[in-house]
């Protein structure tokens, strides 16, 4: 095999490799389900209004609600659809919010912690 065949044939491994890593990276969504006060939908794990994104700078996944008002919510956050996560009892996560605010829904993917 000569070193131009040679070159080619790792490069269409590497490419295959981290296209194949990208695919799997991209079959999860996670998607926060939560009081309609907050999500706009009432604990719909498909709603994609509420699907989150990666912010590599904090390593977590994260979605943020604007203008909160004041009130009791209550979320968890859904895996592909059907895979929900909770606090550490897997109950709904509950928090106060006390004046209109932003809220920011944090979820580490590998530690499954909302």
């Amino acid at each position: 095999m000569n070193f131009k065949k040679l070159i080619a044939l790792i490069s269409a491994v590497v490419m295959i490799v981290s296209f194949s890593a990208i695919n799997v990276f991209a079959e999860n969504t996670y998607v926060v389900a939560g009081v309609e006060a907050l999500c706009g939908s009432n604990w719909n794990p498909n709603d994609s209004n509420n699907e989150m994104s990666y912010d590599s700078s904090l390593g977590h996944y994260k979605k943020d609600y604007y203008d909160v008002p004041a009130g009791k919510y209550e979320v968890k956050v859904v895996e592909n659809g059907t895979t929900w996560y909770g606090d550490s009892t897997n109950n709904n996560v509950k928090f106060n919010v006390t004046s209109p605010c932003t809220v920011t829904v944090l979820f580490d993917a590998n530690t499954k912690e909302v």
